[in-house]
């Protein structure tokens, strides 16, 4: 697998990227890619880690044409806007990540977007629901556990507006109760654990610090789903290929929780998933180079080999 420098490189200079700074959600042979706001929010907070970590601030001003195109993405009723529908966890993630660029230095003129971004998420926050309106019931548009990665992100470091940082408190318990007893979170109507949401869920707990018994249950939960590899398969008890995003969010959260063993063992797993460009295929039968999982492994290679835990969580 590629380091750190390498990842990040494709991120930033790779074919995810288009010339006008929009994302895709992966780079394929067969074109199936799409723009996607999500992939570029993401891409936006690593690199944002990376230049602080790195100390080079001006690759910063590269992301430039990219916070314009997550501006745009921006629908009127202030929400992100993918296959005809608005996404909370789509619009919580570019907030975090225009709010993150704003913070660290890049020199993107003043706009509306996060005033408007915060207005639509706290409706929906509020309001209960995840995305509107649900052409189906899945992980990532109910009022899931997931959503407690970006909303713990938000009120921790004090982004958005405050009216946003109330309805997530009033929100947080809900997020929480989605956990069952076995330590699994399981989003609203699935029978089993999408462990990609699962281990956002324990992103958002690391990151909020104040339930520590919920995180270590979250933890053993997730171990207890390790192939003999030591990666992690898309969905509980399932026979399913390596998945390279809950792999690489595993390995993160083990590193938070000085888990270095099972961190390493994570990103060895990933060797198998590598692709020559330095990004990361998606699972083991897949041709698609995956921006997001891609970014998590940046930051779980950074942590092992500098022997800290990249505490960042694009």
């Amino acid at each position: 697998m590629a380091g750190v420098r390498e990842m990040v490189n494709w991120l930033l200079a790779g074919p995810v990227r288009l010339p006008s700074g929009a994302y895709l959600s992966w780079v394929s042979s067969d074109n199936s890619s799409t723009l996607y706001a999500e992939a570029a929010a993401v891409a936006v907070r690593t690199i944002c880690w990376w230049c602080r970590t790195c100390g080079d601030d001006q690759q910063l001003l590269r992301l430039i044409p990219t916070l314009a195109f997550l501006e745009q993405a921006v629908a009127d009723d202030g929400l992100v806007r993918h296959r005809g529908q608005s996404w909370l966890f789509d619009s919580l993630l570019v907030l975090c990540a225009l709010e993150t660029a704003g913070r660290s230095g890049v020199p993107y003129p003043a706009t509306t977007a996060v005033e408007r971004l915060s207005q639509g998420c706290t409706e929906m926050l509020n309001a209960g629901c995840a995305s509107r309106p649900a052409d189906e019931m899945r992980w990532s548009s109910a009022f899931g556990p997931h959503l407690l990665k970006p909303t713990s992100l938000l009120l921790t470091m004090g982004m958005g507006t405050e009216q946003l940082r109330r309805a997530i408190r009033r929100a947080l318990p809900t997020l929480l109760s989605c956990q069952d007893m076995a330590g699994a979170f399981r989003s609203p109507g699935e029978n089993r654990v999408y462990l990609h949401a699962h281990c956002y869920a324990l992103e958002g707990l690391a990151v909020l610090a104040n339930a520590p018994e919920q995180l270590r249950k979250g933890l053993v939960y997730l171990l207890s789903q390790r192939r003999p590899d030591g990666g992690f398969p898309h969905w509980n008890d399932t026979p399913s290929p390596l998945a390279a995003d809950v792999t690489a969010q595993a390995g993160r959260l083990f590193l938070l929780c000085e888990e270095r063993d099972a961190a390493a063992r994570a990103r060895a797993a990933l060797e198998s998933l590598a692709a020559p460009s330095g990004a990361l295929y998606y699972h083991a039968e897949s041709s698609h180079q995956n921006s997001w999982s891609t970014a998590f492994a940046a930051q779980l290679d950074y942590g092992l080999q500098a022997s800290i835990a990249a505490t960042d969580l694009a």
